[in-house]
């Protein structure tokens, strides 16, 4: 049953004017990319040259909407002190989002990597030195002989010998399932959550994903995954990016639906941790090594667009992939992280870096039996973040 909302007209504003994703204007111009590639991977260039599409009188729309919001909010005192702060700090991280956008369109490679940094967090040696030692362990267990360069990198970060983040293990199951079996479990879970969507299969989709305007789950009709997979998949689609949303929209704060302010590492780290219970996947280790290392957290030197699609191509071999796979798996790779900037070295974006950080916090938040934990579920939040703790205890959401 929903509660009286605290925000109701401001966050009508916010999602009707307000609300959009960085990463929905970093897009490559096509042919662009494509001739990139091909001397890529001829090697003929080691640096590809990026450009892309420009919206940037979408992007300033959204700076112009987010400064009358914010002048409205500022001038209203008829709201909770703490719900204003809320949206005040939701709209300053949007205003970092069109400065990113802005500092793509200009091929301003410093204020980008600046401006990603600031919206999801410095890297950290400790970090990386966890994700290291789990790939290390990897190799191990698979008697695979690593470069030097690798492990010269692993021992400056003190990697040999540290313990895995979690238990990798291969899926032992091949078999997969028809599409109308996912429609099936994907109908199950939405049932034993008591959440009215539907699901819906989409020839052009790539992967599941959760339509929040629509109520709907698209499920690819292509897409081979085992039982187990989809059940890994659920695990992070519905049992934590679609409850969340859920709750939140039903809770006092509707901004809780669709995010707190950095609310996302604490979101996809919730999402991983419930992901790799299931299937024993990875929780983003090469997202962050690629983004480390691209962002120059090894020596203070950034590694360009070949040496980091080199050292992903050996992640890669670790996991026993075909060079023919490997090398469309390490191409895409990189491009996750040089998206937004010039291709050039010196520059990332280093949004990636969240899903490891995040499954880090949260695994810790659990092992040492937090109180936190028992709110996990309330809304999209950061359960890391003491900003948001204190606000959800002032409103009384639990």
């Amino acid at each position: 049953m929903t509660e009286t909302s605290y925000d109701k007209e401001w966050f009508e504003t916010y999602i009707n004017k307000c609300s959009f994703d960085d990463i929905n204007f970093i897009k490559f111009d096509q042919l662009n990319l494509s001739e990139q590639k091909e001397l890529f991977l001829a090697g003929k260039i080691d640096e590809p040259s990026f450009t892309y599409i420009d919206n940037r009188s979408v992007i300033s729309s959204y700076r112009k909407e987010l400064t009358q919001l914010q002048e409205i909010i500022e001038s209203d005192k008829t709201k909770l002190p703490v719900v204003r702060r809320a949206y005040l700090t939701k709209i300053s991280q949007q205003f970092d989002k069109v400065d990113l956008i802005e500092a793509m369109y200009l091929g301003d490679d410093k204020k980008f990597l600046s401006t990603s940094l600031k919206l999801y967090g410095e890297l950290e040696k400790t970090e990386m030195r966890d994700a290291l030692s789990t790939v290390l362990n990897i190799a191990a267990e698979k008697e695979f002989l690593l470069s030097e360069s690798f492990l010269e990198l692993a021992s400056h970060f003190e990697a040999m010998g540290s313990k895995s983040v979690s238990n990798y293990s291969v899926l032992q199951d091949k078999v997969t399932l028809p599409v109308l079996e996912l429609v099936k479990l994907f109908e199950e879970a939405l049932l034993e959550k008591n959440i009215d969507w539907k699901v819906r299969v989409q020839d052009e989709a790539l992967a599941v994903h959760l339509n929040y305007g629509d109520k709907v789950i698209y499920i690819p009709y292509n897409r081979k995954v085992t039982y187990v997979e989809v059940r890994s998949i659920i695990e992070h689609e519905v049992n934590v990016h679609l409850v969340r949303h859920v709750n939140g929209g039903r809770s006092k704060l509707q901004l809780l639906s669709i995010g707190l302010d950095h609310y996302l590492k604490g979101e996809e780290g919730l999402a991983k941790y419930k992901q790799v219970s299931v299937d024993s996947s990875l929780p983003g280790c090469i997202n962050y090594i690629t983004v480390g290392l691209a962002s120059g957290l090894y020596k203070n030197t950034p590694w360009n667009f070949r040496e980091v699609f080199n050292f992903s191509k050996e992640y890669l071999s670790i996991l026993r992939v075909s060079e023919l796979e490997s090398n469309e798996m390490a191409w895409k790779r990189c491009l996750r992280v040089f998206r937004g900037t010039t291709g050039k070295a010196g520059a990332c974006f280093t949004r990636d870096s969240i899903y490891l950080k995040g499954f880090l916090e949260i695994k810790n938040l659990i092992e040492t039996n937090d109180p936190e934990v028992d709110r996990f579920m309330v809304g999209k939040y950061d359960p890391s973040n003491k900003d948001h703790i204190d606000l959800l205890d002032e409103l009384d959401i639990r």
